[in-house]
Order: structure tokens, then sequence, then C-alpha cells
């Protein structure tokens, strides 16, 4: 007997995730069995990210939709916290920067 071991298809955005932060990935492959006419196979896939990373806030300033790092001490209130620049701006915030603001 032989069998073709492949990983599941994942969408594109979760291997990024994955793949671009610091992760921890783990697959398990069932042997595939066969009971009568029905072959059974299954597969667990579970990842995980670990974000050390300083969390980006974002709020209203003057008007506009702004993000920024927490360690820049903003006075502002922050409305959303955010783990990655990448989603505050797909949410319609522009970046702070902590020097020139």
């Amino acid at each position: 007997m032989t069998y073709k071991f492949v990983m599941p298809l994942i969408p594109k955005e979760d291997w990024y995730n994955t793949v671009d932060d610091i992760s921890i990935l783990a697959f398990f492959q069932g042997y595939p069995s066969q009971l009568d006419t029905v072959f059974y196979h299954k597969y667990a896939f579970v990842g995980s990210r670990l974000n050390f990373k300083d969390r980006i806030l974002a709020g209203e300033v003057d008007g506009y939709k702004r993000f920024w790092y927490e360690s820049c001490e903003f006075p502002y209130q922050a409305d959303e916290i955010y783990s990655s620049k990448r989603d505050a701006a797909k949410n319609g915030y522009s970046e702070m920067d902590c020097l020139n603001n």
C-alpha cells in the first residue's frame, strides 16, 4: 500500500502570518484506514503566533483615523488595538511616527 501525505489547503493569509511572525506550527496526519468501501482519513492542524511586539493603538486624532505604537506614549485615547500595522491600515488608519509628531 502506498499513500501520498500532503499538507492541507490553507489560505495564503494564514500562511503569511505563520511564516512572517514568530510562530509554532503543528501538523498531525493520521494513518489512513479503510472500512468496507469507505476510505477514512483525518488530520489535525494548529498554528499559534507569538507576539512580543509593541502593541499598536488606533483612534481618532484631530478628526483623522490614526495608529501609533504604545511605546510612543501619545496622550490620545485608543479605540482599538492591533498586532500589526497591516491590520490597522486595512481598517482605514494611517500611521503616526513617534519622532515626527
